[in-house]
Order: structure tokens, then C-alpha cells, then sequence
């Protein structure tokens, strides 16, 4: 209805707004994965639609679109433009420069648990990092960066298994969607936002410890909570697979 996409609009323009106004550029790295990730999502959702043109270059253009958007927000706004580069200035920033001292540290304490860490926990963390900070001035409280923090909390055999969790748990995503493809179910959306958003806080998780905030690791799991949801056993699998005869009759082109 018009009433939700009225809202569904708002709720972008809105939650648009205040992503620039924060000046996080970790956020703006989360944003724009998220962006090329809802893209090639809902271009498979829509594939078996569209017409022969848009097969082959739809999703292209719907890049091309992301990039053209992000790089005229940053010739109108110059405050956006300057934090954007700064990216890429290195030590130069005051941003990057704590996040590389940082990072050299949490290396050497990586060098030295390098298998099980030094245990779960900021207050390991901080009784930890003095030790290995390279000057009083580049204090932590975490090693900004949220696989960065998990191996040195739980080593590098603690951090396999966090990445074998978000593979898991997006393959399952992704045989979801294509179920839900073939039987053209809306639910559909509901899925992808959910691998959207768990893609955009791990994007954003590179270079910031975000999951350590109780707020957004809640998000976290609920957008695991909602890819786990469309799990289906073989059983059920097996019960709820349309006839193969039907998907090749509705989608001659995939089949």
C-alpha cells in the first residue's frame, strides 16, 4: 500500500540524513556496501521479470547509479567530500592516525596469543594494551575493528569460527532467497534487508569495534534471528519445492 512505501520513504530519507550528519566514515563504508549488496540482491529477485536489456544490464546500471549518486553528494557537499578523502590521507588524519597506532599494538598482542587470545572481555583488553601501546598517547579501550578484537580476545582458531558464522549464516540467507524466488513469496524483501544489514555492520565492523555497543550487536542478531528464520530442513525443504515441471514452465530463461 502507498501508506508503507510513504513511510518506507520517509524512513531513507530520514536515516539518509542523519548517516551524513554523523561524519562517520566507517558508517559511509557499511552504507555503501550495503547499497551494492541490496542492488545485486533485489536484481536476482527481479531477474526472472524482466526484459532481455534489463537482464544484462540491469544490475550494472544499478551500480553505476550507486557510484554516480555517492560521487555527486560529494561535489555538493564539501564538508562530505573532505571527510571522504581523508580516507585516504593516512597518519595525516587524527582518525586514521589513532586507528593505525592502534592497530600496530593489537598486532604485537596478536604475535603473542596469536591461537586463543587473552580471553573474551574490554576488561582484558584494557589490562592488556598498556602493555603493548606504542605511546601513552594512543590509549584504547579496543582494537577498532571488530576481527581485529575477536582474535585477540579469542585467538585466531575463535575468529574462524565467527567467519564460518557469517558464511553459514548468509548461504543460508541466499537458498532462502532462492526459494523464496521461485515461488515469488514477498517475503523475499524481508530476507534481503536482513543480509543487507548484517553485511553493512560487518563492512563498517573493518575498521570500528560497532558490535561492542549493546544497541547495534542487538541488531546483529536479530538480523541473524531473521536469515535464520527461512531455514528450512531437508524435510521441509523436500515438502515445500514447487514441481520442477512449474519452474521451468515460469522461468524458461533461468531454467
Amino acid at each position: 500500500g502507498w501508506c508503507r512505501k510513504a513511510l518506507a520513504i520517509v524512513m531513507v530519507v530520514t536515516n539518509t540524513y542523519c548517516l551524513q550528519a554523523t561524519y562517520a566514515r566507517g558508517a559511509w563504508i557499511g552504507a555503501i556496501g550495503g547499497s551494492f549488496v541490496a542492488a545485486a540482491l533485489v536484481y536476482y529477485w527481479l531477474r526472472p521479470t524482466l526484459p532481455k536489456f534489463w537482464k544484462s544490464w540491469g544490475l550494472p546500471l544499478a551500480l553505476a547509479a550507486i557510484v554516480a549518486i555517492g560521487g555527486l553528494a560529494m561535489l555538493a557537499i564539501p564538508m562530505l567530500r573532505d571527510r571522504v578523502l581523508s580516507i585516504f590521507s593516512g597518519s595525516k588524519d587524527s582518525s586514521n592516525n589513532v586507528r593505525l597506532e592502534v592497530w600496530k599494538a593489537v598486532t604485537k598482542m596478536i604475535h603473542d596469543r596469536p591461537l586463543l587470545g587473552f580471553g573474551p572481555g574490554d576488561r582484558v583488553f584494557k589490562k592488556v594494551y598498556p602493555i603493548y601501546q606504542t605511546s601513552p598517547r594512543f590509549s584504547a579501550t579496543s582494537a577498532y575493528s571488530i576481527f581485529l578484537e575477536t582474535i585477540v580476545e579469542v585467538g585466531y582458531i575463535g575468529c574462524a569460527c565467527l567467519i564460518w558464522i557469517i558464511v553459514v549464516t548468509a548461504n543460508c540467507g541466499i537458498q532462502g532467497l532462492s526459494r523464496l524466488r521461485q515461488t515469488r513469496d514477498p517475503q523475499a524483501f524481508w530476507l534481503i534487508a536482513a543480509i543487507v544489514s548484517m553485511v553493512a555492520t560487518i563492512f563498517q565492523g573493518a575498521t570500528d569495534t560497532v558490535w561492542y555497543r549493546p544497541d547495534i550487536q542487538t541488531l546483529w542478531w536479530l538480523t541473524v534471528g531473521i536469515i535464520a528464520s527461512f531455514y528450512l530442513g531437508v524435510e521441509q525443504t523436500e515438502l515445500a519445492a514447487p514441481p520442477t515441471t512449474d519452474i521451468i514452465h515460469q522461468y524458461p530463461a533461468d531454467a
